[in-house]
């Protein structure tokens, strides 16, 4: 997971869903007002994150990395949630 400078945003290259709804793609690794981290779509964010930054959470980027068949390199696709 890459984050940036500020440490609001970090990158995935692996889809994950909602620890709290489960049914949503999760948009957040965030600390809750309760304590644990979890990923976390944007209405629970909204609802149960205490924030950005260092020690509270970051947006997730979704990097989709594929390997290219002839080179065997990989190719990074770019693409917010």
């Amino acid at each position: 997971m890459d984050m940036d400078k500020n440490y609001t945003e970090a990158q995935i290259s692996e889809q994950r869903y909602c620890d709290i709804c489960t049914t949503k793609p999760a948009a957040y690794d965030a600390k809750t007002k309760r304590g644990p981290w979890a990923w976390l779509c944007k209405d629970c964010f909204e609802e149960f994150g205490i924030g950005l930054g260092l020690g509270r959470g970051q947006r997730l980027i979704f990097v989709d990395v594929r390997v290219t068949p002839l080179t065997g390199s990989q190719v990074g696709f770019d693409e917010d949630l």
